[in-house]
């Protein structure tokens, strides 16, 4: 439990900026490429610090690294009101994703060591619920708060939870043993010594591609919605109802992942989001924007509860911490280059190929999941 608040909070705390660091930007004289450079810092710390923090979590054990960042969260979420120009927040940012990283990745592999094979798609699948609702709250409190009272008492907000969280990790998480033992291949070797087992590779493009899908559907969705009637109000409800639904189908789809073939769960996920990315650009009525979330959701559901439980079973094999690194860096890299592959897509040729161009993206990251052999990640040994 006190790993899942954990996780709750760091992603509640990058949920809640989300919302508003655009227009804080804006009013430090930030330019559009500064703006771009703020938010893009975010995902290259996550980027760079994964796997290196989930590598030196395996060989040092896990607590001390969650302490430390919850502890960097909570100051540097102090620091933003501090701000003088874009250039610290992009300083501040940078750090920042660094903390985050150290706590959600490193967190999920301490999730893996405790939970027995048998039930690592059930457990991971729950954990998985804070970072979808952390993801779909925030913004909603974010933004209350900043019109409540001001964008000042959000960034202190997120301060004195993650300061809080920290105690409750402190008094309450018993520390982990180091894990540089025979069940990890070459612990001190390179974190992308992974790379070389097909397995590994084929979850990485599972991971990136989902990331570029759902960066690109929450900087693009809101000009479709718009151009259909849908108040902008209506639009965050939107994204929070997709993020709440597929975080809370992780658990029954989790156990799912336990008992089933995990390559057909991916692979029904993935068509299932191909599918509502088609309804997306065919309907043109202000259902066709929460109709075709709904088999998105379920997709994400279904795919993204079987990869994270086969993250679990890798992770035994290479070390939780370097894997579930290495998975969340691919995922970062998703989310910086998805928005941008969606704003080519969209200058060229308008807003609805740019959802076409994203059931491509998703189908060609399917394909492993669907060919015999190395790649195939098949069924679950118990």
């Amino acid at each position: 439990m006190i790993l899942f608040v954990s996780n709750l909070v760091t992603m509640l705390g990058v949920g809640m900026v989300a919302p508003f660091m655009s227009l804080y930007a804006e009013r430090l004289g930030a330019s559009g490429l500064g703006i771009g450079f703020i938010f893009g810092s975010f995902a290259l710390a996550r980027g760079i610090g994964t796997p290196v923090f989930g590598r030196l979590s395996d060989l040092s054990g896990r607590k001390r690294f969650i302490v430390a960042g919850l502890f960097f969260f909570s100051v540097l979420s102090a620091l933003y009101p501090f701000a003088r120009d874009a250039m610290d927040l992009v300083i501040i940012r940078f750090f920042q994703g660094l903390a985050s990283c150290v706590v959600t990745p490193i967190a999920m592999a301490y999730v893996v060591e405790q939970t027995s094979p048998e039930a690592e798609g059930e457990s991971l699948g729950t954990f998985s619920i804070s970072l979808f609702a952390g993801m779909a709250i925030g913004p909603l409190v974010g933004g209350w708060i900043s019109h409540q009272y001001s964008m000042d008492a959000a960034f202190y907000t997120i301060s004195l939870l993650s300061a809080c969280t920290l105690l409750f990790v402190l008094w309450l998480l018993p520390p982990s043993a180091p894990r540089a033992d025979a069940g990890m291949a070459d612990p001190a070797g390179s974190i992308f010594d992974p790379l070389i087992d097909p397995q590994v590779r084929a979850v990485c493009l599972f991971r990136f591609a989902n990331a570029v899908i759902i960066s690109s559907i929450m900087g693009f969705l809101p000009l479709l919605a718009e151009d259909r009637g849908v108040k902008l109000t209506s639009i965050g409800l939107i994204f929070s109802g997709f993020l709440l639904f597929s975080g809370f189908l992780q658990r029954p789809f989790g156990k799912m992942a336990d008992r089933l073939d995990r390559s057909r769960m991916i692979v029904i996920g993935q068509l299932l989001h191909v599918f509502g990315l088609g309804l997306m650009t065919w309907m043109t009525s202000r259902a066709g924007t929460w109709v075709p979330l709904f088999f998105m959701s379920v997709g994400t559901g279904l795919a993204v509860s079987a990869a994270t439980a086969e993250s679990g079973r890798l992770g035994r094999q290479y070390g939780p911490g370097a894997l579930i690194g290495l998975f969340n860096t691919a995922m970062s890299l998703g989310t910086a280059v998805g928005p941008l592959l969606a704003g080519l897509v969209y200058d060229h040729f308008g807003l609805r190929p740019v959802f076409l161009v994203l059931g491509v993206v998703i189908f060609a990251a399917t394909f492993p999941f669907l060919v015999p052999g190395e790649w195939a990640i098949g069924r679950r040994s118990n």
